[in-house]
């Protein structure tokens, strides 16, 4: 979708449409539950709970970081990813796009 189709809707909600579409992976959603109950991960911590490749999951950590939802860093060398701190924010506000009534 261009951005002439988008110019209509608030930051808002074109924010709700880049988390709902950063989460809508399974694999994805694995990667965030487990930051959200460790705290850091790597791409090897990933690599064993999704089962996929080096490369796929580099590709899925990209999309949550594109979104906002997820943020990395180096501890001696090493590469780590975290949740950013405005994560849980942006998902709750997404679960709320599911139950405003007033649009009613």
């Amino acid at each position: 979708m261009g951005s002439s189709k988008t110019a209509q809707y608030s930051v808002k909600e074109k924010t709700f449409a880049q988390t709902a579409k950063a989460m809508g992976h399974p694999a994805r959603i694995v990667i965030v539950q487990f930051l959200a109950a460790y705290g850091l991960g790597t791409n090897k911590h990933f690599m064993e709970i999704t089962k996929l490749s080096d490369a796929t999951v580099c590709q899925h950590l990209k999309e949550l970081e594109h979104a906002g939802i997820i943020t990395e860093f180096y501890i001696e060398n090493k590469h780590y990813y975290r949740l950013r701190s405005k994560a849980e924010e942006s998902v709750k506000e997404l679960q709320s796009v599911f139950t405003r009534q007033d649009l009613l």
